[in-house]
């Protein structure tokens, strides 16, 4: 995995954020009121063309994931107007509602970046409206592509997704998990997925359609690295200094943000 240290944008340009923004567990930077005040306590982010960013990777990408926590509603419509995603095979992305907009407008801007989308691709089923969505290039454009990628003599493998799923307390109930987990084992392609013995039974019944492209991992939080990295001092301290430890209510949550690596 190579990463890139820079958004990418339809047009190229700056964006400077106030470091008081970026506490906590995720920022949207749309309706930032304090930026005025914050010169010299700020952090500044890169933003690229698509078509820098294409140049500079080589290619476009096989799977374009969008979760960026609110920058889809403008960073959606300019990859369509620019020509981005148009023959991009596969779209996954989460929709925020987050901002002054307020979810009227949402809603409308929401509606038409699917019109957009669906002049290429096509939406999988079980999609849910304003949070994740899975677009997939339509046939006659695929083939177009797939006539590209041989024309370079490259034809690239499948996507294999690697995913993982333990039951702890959240800020959601689990039913809520179990509904989005029901969305992402639906998909066809191939997947590699973590989880407690006793949730493997569920978790093959889900990809019955596709056993032979899963391959599920047990293991327990208590095995994770990160858990036997630190006592437990150590991460009751690290939720006790969070400022979301309301919300977040559970410090093994940190084991698996931190564990993703090592999946």
């Amino acid at each position: 995995m190579h990463l890139h240290n820079y958004g990418i944008a339809e047009e190229e340009s700056e964006i400077r954020v106030p470091r008081s923004s970026l506490q906590g567990q995720s920022t949207y930077i749309g309706d930032i009121s304090e930026r005025r005040n914050s010169m010299g306590n700020e952090e500044v982010a890169i933003l690229k063309s698509f078509k820098y960013a294409v140049h500079d990777a080589g290619a476009k990408p096989t799977l374009l994931h969008i979760n960026c926590e609110g920058c889809e509603w403008s960073l959606l419509p300019g990859a369509v107007r620019s020509g981005f995603v148009q023959d991009v095979p596969v779209i996954q992305v989460g929709f925020h509602n987050y901002g002054d907009a307020g979810l009227g407008q949402r809603a409308i801007e929401y509606c038409e970046i699917r019109k957009q989308l669906s002049r290429t691709h096509k939406l999988v089923d079980g999609a849910v409206p304003f949070a994740w969505e899975r677009w997939v290039l339509r046939p006659n454009d695929d083939a177009r592509v797939s006539s590209q990628l041989q024309s370079k003599e490259e034809m690239l493998p499948p996507a294999t997704l690697v995913t993982a799923y333990f039951n702890i307390i959240s800020k959601h109930p689990a039913i809520e998990y179990d509904k989005w987990a029901e969305n992402i084992l639906s998909m066809q392609d191939a997947m590699v997925i973590f989880t407690t013995p006793d949730l493997i039974s569920r978790i093959k019944l889900r990809r019955a359609h596709a056993i032979n492209r899963t391959r599920i991992v047990p293991t327990t939080l208590d095995d994770f690295k990160m858990a036997k990295m630190h006592p437990e001092e150590f991460w009751q301290h690290q939720l006790h200094i969070d400022p979301e430890r309301g919300v977040h209510k559970n410090y093994q949550l940190y084991w698996i943000w931190n564990q993703k690596a090592e999946f």
